[in-house]
């Protein structure tokens, strides 16, 4: 299965990866996607790549942070996200099957609800996060083999 880096830019997955993370992609056939799953494909509207959460089976995706989801087509899909590498140290992400994949989606649709239950699931992801990152150990693993995506 092949492997690449990139690096994150912007907000829209935070508060479990934020702006700079190196986020380790793997390349997965579309077909074994699950809900939970965070892809990475490219907008043609924006013509920037995507890291977002994918929420529905019908490949609805959604950044946690945002308030609204969108349909990702087939052609623009690359891969899902496995982890993330901040300040040296890596952590792979909750597996599609977990407890924590779960609540992670269920957060994320509660975020295009209205105003009081917006703000009730962003300070649970902030909770979620932080007991995520406590139970889930950091490692010193580089993944030297993965490339960063566009180096030359």
């Amino acid at each position: 299965m092949k492997t690449f880096w990139i690096n994150l830019k912007g907000s829209s997955m935070s508060p479990l990866l934020i702006d700079q993370d190196e986020i380790l992609i793997e390349s997965v056939a579309w077909e074994n996607l699950m809900c939970g799953d965070l892809v990475l494909f490219f907008d043609q509207e924006t013509k920037e790549l995507i890291l977002h959460r994918l929420i529905d089976l019908s490949f609805q995706t959604k950044g946690d942070l945002s308030l609204c989801a969108e349909t990702i087509s087939r052609e623009g899909y690359f891969g899902r996200a496995v982890g993330y590498r901040r300040v040296g140290h890596y952590r792979a992400l909750p597996a599609t099957n977990s407890r924590f994949n779960s609540l992670f989606v269920l957060c994320s649709k509660m975020r295009m609800k209205g105003p009081l239950t917006r703000k009730l699931a962003r300070m649970f992801f902030i909770v979620l996060t932080r007991v995520f990152e406590f139970c889930n150990e950091k490692t010193r693993t580089n993944h030297s083999e993965a490339q960063m995506l566009f180096d030359p």
